[in-house]
């Protein structure tokens, strides 16, 4: 029986298709948070009444494994004071459709 060439293109499409889906599977949240500014990261801190705040870090790799949750992109170490002036230290998670978090120890 000979090889037949349409069946050998099918399976080297497929082939193909399947290790690019795989490459973007963990490229996109291993790096995608290196994408996002601080910017929202500073508007949510601003919304939820800290003030002067900075940014001091931004993450972007894996940053699931670093407290923020698993549909999160990007994690921002901030310095602000609260409303009773005092320093504190907390961070912001960024995902790509879900927003800002602010979290807290």
């Amino acid at each position: 029986m000979q090889p037949n060439l349409e069946t050998h293109k099918d399976h080297m499409g497929a082939l193909i298709f399947g290790l690019l889906m795989s490459v973007l599977t963990l490229t996109i949240p291993a790096f995608g948070g290196s994408f996002f500014s601080s910017e929202a990261a500073l508007r949510a801190a601003k919304t939820h009444g800290f003030g002067n705040a900075t940014v001091t870090s931004h993450h972007w790799f894996f940053v699931g494994f670093q407290g923020c949750g698993t549909g999160d992109f990007a994690k921002f170490d901030i310095r602000a004071k609260n409303a009773l002036e005092e320093e504190v230290h907390f961070y912001a998670c960024r995902g790509l459709f879900k927003g800002t978090t602010i979290r807290t120890d």
